[in-house]
């Protein structure tokens, strides 16, 4: 889906071009994470990792993506 080397940042763009009604549920308006989706990299929350978007891909990494859920 993605080349080698690429990073976090690299994927998103690849999905949103692919799917762009995903942008407002991925993306917040400062271009960071948006808070309406949980992406995570290996079971870590991408928004926490230090270098956030530009985090580099390696073979074997999985990425996912489930919606917030908030309730009590």
């Amino acid at each position: 889906m993605v080349d080698e080397g690429a990073t976090l940042g690299d994927l998103m763009e690849v999905l949103l071009t692919r799917w762009p009604e995903l942008r407002e549920h991925l993306v917040a308006p400062d271009g960071g994470f948006s808070k309406r989706a949980n992406l995570m990299l290996d079971g870590r929350a991408a928004r926490f990792l230090p270098l956030g978007l530009e985090t580099p891909l390696e073979p074997g990494h999985q990425v996912d993506c489930f919606p917030a859920v908030a309730g009590g």
